[in-house]
């Protein structure tokens, strides 16, 4: 781990050649890159941000995603000016020093309750059923976990450094990326006697989130959502058989998958006869309403979706062999099977830091991988090192996907997703598990974004391989002076 400052160069390849492009940068990785237990007095490096190393023997691969380090994602950052707030779909937020709503360094934007329909910031109190019969109701901190690896607030000697966060260095700000809480569900888990909460979404209550973010960036232009984080499941049950005590019984081992020969209902029976692209035969379907919802923000927002865990008790594993929907699909429905084709879905897997693949997977289903187990996170006022399944892979990839909102202002979120699998770090054992094949990289894919290196991104640049950051076009003919062979007549 580098902790002192330094300038040095970065060699940026471009597409027609090698041309060295100097940049200078005065960076230094954050003061809290690792976190020591103090029970155990281990320390715990964020392991998931190294720079990857390739090694013949995959089990002695580094697959991080660079974003700490010479030339990682946070060094290329440096002088981006982006403002962009990454909406994280899950069960809010609860209190840590690494989540702040208010003072310097804040790094949250008011969100929304929708299990009461209230504004929310912060800390919000789960314990609104403490007792049923002799089983305990606990509130969990899965949202909290998955805001913290996203946007923990870095150099403050607390527990981690956050992907987007960007107090680093020196404490100065450029780029600015805040965290929405978008409470869409309550968390419920069945284990010996036990009854967890667990994220398992109102389907209504996610379309609504959905058009909240909408409606926020057309009030707040200046600074939109350009990223849905969403590592939940979708249910459809109605409020009344939600709180329904009565019912959470007999709705625990659907809740798992578990026998799925014997689950019951079909939830959404409208979705089988639907073709989301005409729809045709979606009348009354939620699900319909739900891709709907994202594809109207395709040009705005990109979605980035689980793949779910393939541990013990879960029905479907290779998704590209499973029709339509999980096997369970009369309980819950993963958002992968019904939006991965949208050009602002990307839907996560994980892999571990020995190079084992965890999480479902799937060729057609699945589009890139990310780091999982050994997460480290933040808790309600703590910190843990245990994060693991795809909840923790999937904000890693919500991160990457912000920074580069925050360079590269107006790209759109196909591109950025087009950018992000294009860009990975090839891994043999993701080879047929997810389209790309490989762990994303952020510095990579930041890098891809622009090859020459001005701060202007590919697609917007009028001279993409030639560095000219005033995009002067005197002769007004969309090529720009830099690389325009008569630069005084449009040509």
């Amino acid at each position: 781990m580098r902790r002192s400052s330094r300038i040095h160069i970065v060699l940026i390849l471009s597409l027609v050649g090698t041309m060295p492009v100097l940049f200078a940068s005065d960076y230094t990785d954050p003061n809290d890159y690792s976190w020591t237990d103090p029970a155990t007095d281990i320390t715990y490096e964020q392991w998931s941000l190294r720079e990857p190393e390739p090694n013949p023997d995959p089990a002695e691969a580094i697959i991080g995603i660079h974003v700490a380090g010479d030339g990682g994602a946070w060094d290329l950052m440096q002088g981006a000016t982006g403002e962009v707030i990454v909406a994280v779909f899950d069960s809010g937020f609860h209190s840590n020093p690494d989540l702040n709503p208010i003072g310097e360094p804040d790094n949250l934007f008011p969100g929304w309750n929708y299990e009461d329909e209230s504004e929310v910031v912060f800390d919000i109190d789960f314990m609104t059923v403490p007792w049923f019969g002799d089983v305990l109701i606990v509130p969990m901190e899965h949202g909290t976990q998955v805001a913290s690896v996203i946007g923990a607030i870095s150099n403050n000697g607390n527990c981690m450094a956050g992907i987007v966060d960007n107090h680093l260095g020196d404490g100065v700000d450029d780029w600015d990326i805040k965290m929405m809480p978008m409470r869409v569900h309550d968390w419920m888990w069945y284990d010996e006697g036990w009854i967890y909460w667990k994220p398992i979404a109102d389907i209504d209550k996610v379309i609504e989130a959905v058009s909240h973010v909408l409606e926020h960036n057309g009030d707040y232009p200046e600074q939109p959502v350009k990223v849905i984080q969403a590592a939940i499941a979708y249910d459809y049950l109605n409020d009344a058989e939600e709180k329904n005590l009565d019912y959470i019984e007999p709705y625990v081992p659907l809740l798992l998958g578990r026998d799925c020969g014997a689950c019951g209902r079909v939830r959404d029976p409208s979705w089988a006869n639907c073709d989301p692209e005409t729809g045709n035969g979606c009348t009354g379907s939620k699900l319909y309403e739900l891709y709907s919802a994202i594809r109207d923000a395709e040009e705005e927002v990109l979605f980035v979706a689980v793949a779910g865990n393939n541990t013990a008790g879960h029905c479907d594993m290779d998704l590209d062999s499973v029709p339509g929907a999980p096997p369970c699909q009369d309980k819950y429905y993963s958002i992968h099977k019904i939006v991965k084709d949208l050009d602002n879905v990307i839907v996560v897997t994980g892999i571990t830091e020995n190079g084992s693949p965890i999480g479902q997977y799937g060729a057609e289903s699945v589009h890139i991988a990310a780091p999982t187990v050994g997460i480290v996170n933040a808790r309600d006022g703590g910190c843990d090192s245990g994060g693991e399944g795809t909840s923790h892979a999937s904000p890693h990839v919500s991160g990457a996907a912000a920074l580069m909102f925050a360079k590269y202002p107006g790209i759109t979120p196909g591109q950025v997703k087009s950018y992000l699998m294009d860009n990975d770090t090839d891994h043999p054992n993701l080879e047929g598990r997810c389209a790309s094949g490989g762990v994303v990289n952020a510095a990579a894919a930041i890098s891809a974004a622009d090859v020459d290196n001005d701060g202007v991104y590919n697609e917007a640049d009028n001279c993409p391989d030639d560095p000219n950051a005033d995009q002067a076009d005197s002769d007004e003919d969309g090529i720009g002076d830099a690389c325009d062979n008569c630069p005084d007549d449009p040509n």
